[in-house]
């Protein structure tokens, strides 16, 4: 997670001017991020975020594209692969325990979603790499 989170550091450090005042969209950007440290394992869907900043989807997602290049999902997915990750490596709980923590719909959502990330599946990742 933490090298997740160095990236997003990054492309802030990047995306904000140093002498000018923050636009609003980069002010919008710097929220979702903001939100998202905070909100990631119950909300994984972009409708969320942008609710939560009174802005459509549509918009939010045009605004994080502009100012990152990236798409709100890779921000989304990139958190909660980063902490499904951390919690496979470093926690003796279950797998069903780790995909309810991160609010999956069920275990099998979680494996899905894990694999298309891993190239494996959660289980699988837990025994190559320990936890």
């Amino acid at each position: 997670m933490h090298a997740f989170m160095l990236t997003v550091l990054e492309i802030i450090e990047e995306t904000t001017p140093r002498q000018h005042p923050a636009n609003r969209g980069e002010t919008l950007f710097h929220d979702f991020i903001s939100l998202l440290v905070d909100n990631y394992r119950e909300q994984h869907y972009i409708g969320y975020y942008a609710g939560r900043l009174s802005i459509t989807p549509t918009y939010l997602s045009k605004l994080i594209r502009h100012q990152t290049g990236k798409t709100a999902g890779y921000f989304i997915n990139g958190m909660l692969y980063a902490e499904a990750h951390r919690l496979l490596i470093r926690s003796d709980r279950s797998i069903q325990e780790i995909s309810d923590e991160l609010c999956f719909s069920d275990q099998s959502a979680f494996g899905k979603f894990f694999k298309s990330k891993a190239g494996i599946s959660p289980r699988q990742f837990r025994e190559k790499y320990g936890g």
